[in-house]
């Protein structure tokens, strides 16, 4: 059950047109959805003034988060009342790691730095947070202090505006199914990656990636249940 809980009225009337299956929650604390296991923050937070309520929402609640988009510029290291999961792209990354981690003598963080040495900028930001990072991009990293994972599945069809929205919303579903965070974060970035490997990789939208996840999801289950090997993951430390 999924429910959104934008302020924006107009936003609601317009998705709930093209999602009529989706949950409305009404008034202005419309975000915390009470009755919700896990809750999506970021995408479609543009509004700044918005994002004023993040800092006290993460410090108070201890339900499962994941942290896109948006909120990503609101968060602050450890302060966070429940676990998180943080899924930058190298440029959301460099900026979150230009906040918590100024620097003394070494280069700036950059996206530029980031992709140049993904695995450090996301352990990095792992043992700052304290919470798991997926660092998003060519070779996905998932991150917690003490341990990393590679996704191996993927390709350029995730390389299109939404995307990132849609493994969000992925992960925090498996959480709702009953996967610990870790767990959730490895296999939603993996299916994530299958369904982006069924897609076209010209033209294909964020919707054409979400409508792929079941078959994705079947196709992991189906590897698992006959105890093949598969790809996910690459490696993984820790």
């Amino acid at each position: 059950l999924a429910t959104l809980g934008a302020i924006d009225a107009q936003l609601r009337r317009d998705l709930i047109e093209l999602r009529p299956e989706l949950m409305l929650a009404e008034g202005e604390d419309a975000y915390r959805i009470a009755a919700a296991d896990v809750l999506v923050v970021g995408p479609g937070l543009t509004d700044a003034r918005q994002r004023l309520h993040l800092t006290a929402v993460d410090a108070e609640d201890e339900r499962a988060m994941v942290w896109d988009a948006g909120a990503l510029d609101e968060y602050a290291p450890q302060r966070s009342a429940g676990p998180r999961i943080l899924t930058p792209h190298p440029g959301e990354a460099a900026r979150m790691l230009a906040r918590f981690d100024p620097s003394r003598g070494d280069e700036p963080w950059t996206s530029a730095r980031v992709q140049a040495d993904r695995r450090r900028a996301a352990e990095r930001l792992a043992d700052l947070t304290g919470q798991i990072i997926v660092l998003k991009g060519e070779a996905s990293i998932v991150a917690r202090r003490g341990q990393l994972a590679i996704c191996t599945s993927g390709g350029p069809a995730l390389a299109t505006a939404g995307s990132g929205d849609v493994l969000a919303g992925a992960i925090a579903a498996l959480i709702a199914r009953g996967l610990d965070p870790w767990a959730a974060a490895c296999v939603g970035v993996h299916i994530h990656g299958l369904a982006g490997d069924r897609s076209a990789a010209n033209g294909s939208l964020a919707m054409d990636i979400a409508d792929a996840l079941p078959h994705a999801l079947r196709c992991g289950l189906e590897v698992a249940g006959h105890g093949l090997p598969g790809r996910w993951p690459a490696c993984v430390f820790g």
